[in-house]
């Protein structure tokens, strides 16, 4: 099984696809809830064959792309700077990143407040608000499985 990335113009539009070449007799073409666009070709099968039947399809493709784009998340990149929401339980929360001498995250009235002796550095800030994170996942599925603390 090999895989090739490649691109093909039509119009002035560009489509992106990834071919797999496989034992089988038809050609498929796919386009993923990421907007990739694959083809799984028989292992025979020329690019200019795969180049006809994909401008066949470049509307459908295009159409299914512009579809799938609309479910993309739409939030930017995290800068972890005071002032940006972040979400936890389903609600957004702001982030306040303060000078303080022991480092530290905690809920305090609709913020995430981030202690630490390095107020500066986002990448500081992005490992506390991680660690944070991870420890009330901990916390939340501990008392799914063990509502009533029967186990403790």
């Amino acid at each position: 099984m090999s895989v090739e990335l490649r691109r093909l113009m039509v119009g002035s539009q560009a489509i992106e696809y990834v071919i797999t070449r496989r034992e089988r007799k038809t050609l498929e073409i796919a386009v993923e809830p990421d907007a990739s666009v694959s083809v799984a070709a028989p292992i025979d099968a020329t690019i200019d064959s795969i180049e006809i039947r994909l401008r066949r399809r470049a509307a459908w493709i295009m159409r299914q792309q512009r579809y799938f784009l609309q479910f993309l998340p739409r939030t930017p990149e995290r800068l972890f700077i005071s002032g940006e929401t972040h979400l936890y339980l389903g609600r957004q929360y702001r982030l306040k990143v303060v000078p303080h001498v022991q480092a530290g995250v905690k809920l305090t009235c609709g913020f995430i407040v981030v202690q630490t002796h390095r107020p500066n550095s986002t990448e500081v800030t992005r490992e506390l608000v991680d660690a944070w994170y991870r420890e009330r996942a901990h916390v939340k599925c501990k008392r799914c499985v063990n509502p009533v603390g029967l186990l403790d």
